[in-house]
């Protein structure tokens, strides 16, 4: 295996995958990366086993080939290097020789032949989703997927596509995230429904920032896997073979106290005073009457806050506790200029969603915090 690659062309595709390969694991393959090297140039491939991925750099190819390295220590040397061509050659049978200049590294590999394989990339009628309007909903969903909560580890978001409506809805039990819009496509025969693997929306969300606002990706089923496939780079995710929660239950279609709000003024009065609510449940109450809101916060070890936002409402006062965390996420998950709280009373989940016209129809729903005294807890 010999070929000759240009640095900022192999340091770009290096960078990609650095997300996808698993740094400890009892499995040392899994921090490797795959380099092949055949007629049509050179291919990097990384998987953790549930997320894969596969990318091309233009390269000169003198001897076809493949072997192994560790991810992290590639990206390094590749970044150390000047600038210019570097030239790459397997030694033995696992290492590979890089020379620049008057620069020499050697890596040591492992075998090829025990890295994982990845699913075929070919794909049977493809769904073309469009770039900008996928980021923006990704952007919107995932800071909702659960992490470490043991009722709802789903650890990924539904990823849904039926007849001509692509979903995405995230939750963790406390919050729900839902994005939904229409694709200017022919409507499909067989959706697409999977629970798509949240360390799989944050590496698409990485490939989507670069693409224009006119580019489109494709996106299909293999086997139980889900394949995003994003200029000349191929994502594939495993099948979280875990059913979704029914969120339509969650989603309110109460009316009853609303009231629009600044974005900005929202999150800025939220981050002020939840520097006092405690560091565990992040809770603040809201307080809404006539003409005003106003947010507190109250812990016996930090003392208290509040500030006060005037607002158009002329109905009856509600109060709820929420987790200001929950709420600030909603804010910095958007960019129009106002949004929407709608609430019931203090014992019923708050929906908030923005006040302008989105591409995509946006709901966000956040369970409330029990209410004790002056204090949200």
């Amino acid at each position: 295996m010999e070929f000759i690659a240009k640095k900022d062309d192999l340091l770009g595709q290096l960078a990609l995958v650095q997300g996808i390969v698993e740094r400890k694991t009892t499995m040392p393959i899994l921090s490797h990366l795959l380099l092949v090297a055949d007629k049509e140039g050179l291919q990097l491939v990384a998987t953790d086993l549930e997320v894969g991925f596969r990318t091309r750099c233009e390269a000169s190819i003198s001897q076809p080939g493949e072997v192994t390295v560790p991810a992290r220590k590639i990206f390094d040397v590749v970044r150390s290097l000047p600038g210019g061509e570097i030239q790459f050659r397997r030694s033995g049978d696992h290492d590979l020789g890089i020379v620049c200049e008057q620069t020499k590294f050697t890596l040591r590999g492992l075998p090829a032949s025990d890295f994982p394989s990845l699913p075929e990339t070919a794909l049977k009628d493809p769904v073309q989703l469009p770039a900008a309007r996928l980021r923006e909903m990704i952007a919107r969903v995932i800071f909702a997927v659960t992490v470490d909560d043991p009722v709802y580890s789903l650890n990924g978001a539904l990823f849904s596509v039926e007849g001509k409506t692509l979903t995405l809805v995230a939750t963790d039990g406390h919050r729900l995230a839902y994005a939904s819009c229409e694709l200017e496509i022919k409507p499909l025969k067989k959706g697409i429904r999977q629970v798509v693997h949240r360390k799989t929306l944050a590496e698409l969300l990485k490939l989507l920032a670069d693409l224009d606002d006119e580019d489109q990706i494709s996106c299909g089923e293999v086997d139980n896997h889900i394949l995003f496939r994003v200029d000349r780079a191929v994502l594939t995710s495993r099948s979280l073979e875990k059913s979704f929660p029914a969120y339509e239950k969650v989603l309110p279609d109460f009316d009853d106290h609303q009231i629009g709000l600044d974005r900005e003024l929202l999150a800025a009065a939220l981050k002020r005073v939840s520097l006092l609510s405690s560091e565990r449940s992040r809770a603040v109450r809201f307080d809404l009457t006539r003409d005003r809101l106003e947010i507190t916060s109250n812990s016996p070890d930090l003392g208290e806050a509040s500030e006060v936002l005037t607002v158009d409402y002329k109905g009856n006062g509600v109060a709820i506790g929420f987790n200001a965390r929950y709420v600030i996420d909603f804010t910095e998950s958007l960019s129009c200029s106002r949004v929407r709280m709608i609430l019931k009373d203090s014992n019923t989940q708050g929906l908030f969603l923005p006040e302008e016209e989105l591409d995509s129809e946006y709901r966000y729903v956040v369970m409330p915090m029990q209410l004790r005294g002056e204090e949200a807890d």
